[in-house]
């Protein structure tokens, strides 16, 4: 409930404030953000924040919820999956959740797989690069059909 409900707050700060307004700005194009009176180092510091505060609280999850205790190196790569997620979302809060699930299952599904059927992990990695390539491909042909004019 609580990313569900962090999707929420993050949609409605980037979409119906101004300060997502800017944020959306300096992601956009930076420099066209500044020429607009728009102050980057301030967006920047608040969107570092507020990621670091949202990854924290991940973290805080998965040692209390999920392992109980803290153990050292528990994350197998997560701020990776979490880019893959983000580009796969679309860096847009509520596809990031979509991708996020999807993400999810495919790392679940392929656990179990590896544990009761003998598939390799290796498996599982090919699938989520193939989701990737798949959503990315769409916009490398484009550009470079650009760079081919």
């Amino acid at each position: 409930y609580i990313a569900v409900a962090l999707v929420a707050v993050i949609w409605f700060l980037l979409k119906r404030t101004i300060l997502g307004y800017e944020l959306r700005a300096i992601g956009f194009n930076p420099t066209a953000a500044e020429n607009a009176g728009i102050k980057i180092n301030r967006g920047v510091i608040i969107s570092l924040v507020i990621s670091g505060a949202i990854a924290g609280l991940g973290g805080a999850v998965e040692i209390m919820g999920v392992h109980k205790r803290f153990i050292d190196g528990f994350s197998p790569g997560y701020g990776w999956d979490g880019l893959a997620v983000a580009l796969v979302g679309g860096l847009n809060p509520v596809g990031s959740m979509l991708a996020s699930i999807l993400f999810g299952a495919l790392r679940s599904g392929g656990m179990i797989m590896a544990r009761s059927a003998g598939v390799p992990l290796y498996i599982n990695i090919l699938l989520q690069g193939l989701v990737i390539l798949f959503v990315a491909a769409p916009a490398l042909i484009r550009s470079l059909l650009r760079r081919r004019r």
